[in-house]
């Protein structure tokens, strides 16, 4: 899977509810985001693919939030990761960002180190 950072047209990415698995977006969190746009932060790139449908388009495969805030505040152009999935599904891809890395379980109780430490 290769990814490539660059700038587009805020006009080129097209939400695609097919692949997109999230519930909709959150007002509250798309106006987190945007305030903190205005403020300066540095926000992480959205991660898109090229649209197989349309040409000179591309669909978001993580960053709905992000791209609300980036029409919200007025931006024409914004920062992206283009994903090239080397035949992963596109729906998989986006539902493993949605759900994030695994939770890291630990033991409770005492630990127990080797014996003669």
């Amino acid at each position: 899977m290769a990814k490539t950072a660059c700038t587009v047209p805020i006009t080129q990415i097209i939400l695609d509810e097919d692949i997109y698995p999230r519930e909709g977006v959150s007002l509250k969190r798309v106006s987190m985001f945007a305030e903190n746009m205005r403020d300066g932060f540095e926000i992480d790139p959205i991660e898109v693919q090229i649209h197989p449908d349309y040409i000179e388009k591309y669909r978001i495969l993580d960053g709905a939030h992000r791209w609300h805030a980036y029409k919200e505040i007025g931006a024409t152009e914004i920062p992206v990761h283009i994903i090239t999935l080397d035949g992963l599904d596109p729906l998989l891809y986006a539902a493993k960002k949605a759900i994030g890395p695994p939770p890291v379980i630990r033991r409770r109780g005492k630990k127990h180190c080797p014996s003669g430490v």
